[in-house]
């Protein structure tokens, strides 16, 4: 797995190593039965964030299991999305360079039957066997230390094949592109990130319940691997102050805040694709251009004016 930076304004490159934060399957440990602990958080080395990778360390296993009486308790599949990305948000530690949470078996991509695809979608389990870095009698190899499942080929090509096709007309997917050519609404990207429960209204307003198929945070680093802030420590994740909150509401400001007041992505950016919604609607408001000199970080229609949204003077 590649290495992967976070950059600020200040022109700062923070480089972070190939931590895989991931946790093991059911199959991995013995069940306790008392109150567990929760797994600590990863470590940090120092003022460049650097984590410290609990991978191919005996005595790191708490970094991602939860314990009952010391001993380690199973993580759900599902669940192990979540504790990878508590490092692998592309600050702490590198970002998976593929997305996760697509579909596992599509037209164009058919997965190996034997991987795992908790839910029938991608998982950082699906290509990481992560039980080989938990073996206490395994350190740490030469050759693959990111424990790729299957055949490990000569190049990256060699390995995305065995799932894709090589076709010709096989592009990459972008899941903002929500309107066809003729202006129709291609419901099957919606499903990209909400659940098939969702329903396009064109008029819809804002519930506060978007019905994802897994929280904001994780849908967007399932594909943006770098993310640039112009401050530093950065917005995103960062909770909100109850003065702040009472500022935006006087304002009535337009930018979301998740229900615990925490700044996530679609605070600043609007997922949608512009045109989906009336541009004059919260949900419409400052849409993803896709022309090829669009401004593809619209800051929901702000542009620099967007800090007074939350900052007073």
């Amino acid at each position: 797995m590649n290495a992967a930076r976070h950059k600020t304004g200040r022109g700062r490159f923070v480089w972070v190593g190939a931590v895989c934060a991931a946790a093991v399957c059911a199959w991995a440990v013995a069940r306790g039965q008392d109150a567990p602990t929760t797994p600590t958080t990863a470590p940090t080395g120092g003022p460049d964030m650097r984590s410290v990778s609990p991978h191919w360390k005996p005595d790191r296993c708490d970094a991602c299991h939860a314990t009952d009486n010391g001993k380690l308790r199973d993580i759900a599949p599902e669940a192990v999305e979540t504790i990878c990305l508590r490092c692998h948000n592309g600050r702490e530690a590198s970002a998976e360079p593929h997305p996760s949470g697509r579909p596992a078996r599509t037209e164009h991509a058919q997965t190996p039957e034997d991987w795992p695809t908790p839910g029938g979608r991608l998982s950082c389990l699906t290509c990481h066997e992560v039980l080989n870095a938990c073996d206490r009698n395994r350190t740490r190899p030469a050759f693959n230390p990111s424990f790729m499942r299957g055949p490990i080929a000569s190049g990256t090509t060699e390995y995305c094949a065995i799932c894709h096709e090589a076709d010709a007309a096989h592009q990459k997917l972008n899941p903002h592109r929500m309107l066809r050519a003729d202006g129709s609404v291609d419901r099957a990207t919606c499903q990209r990130c909400h659940t098939a429960d969702i329903r396009y209204d064109r008029n819809a307003q804002r519930s506060g319940n978007p019905l994802l198929i897994r929280s904001e945070m994780e849908i967007c680093l399932g594909c943006h691997v770098e993310h640039v802030d112009f401050f530093s420590p950065g917005h995103i994740g960062a909770r909100t102050s109850p003065a702040m909150r009472a500022y935006m509401a006087a304002r009535e400001t337009p930018l979301p805040l998740s229900p615990e007041g925490v700044i996530t992505c679609a605070t600043c950016h609007n997922p949608h694709q512009a045109g989906l919604f009336p541009e004059s609607s919260r949900l419409g408001r400052g849409g993803i251009e896709l022309g090829p000199d669009a401004d593809r970080l619209a800051l929901r229609g702000e542009g620099a004016s967007i800090c007074g949204e939350c900052h007073g003077q």
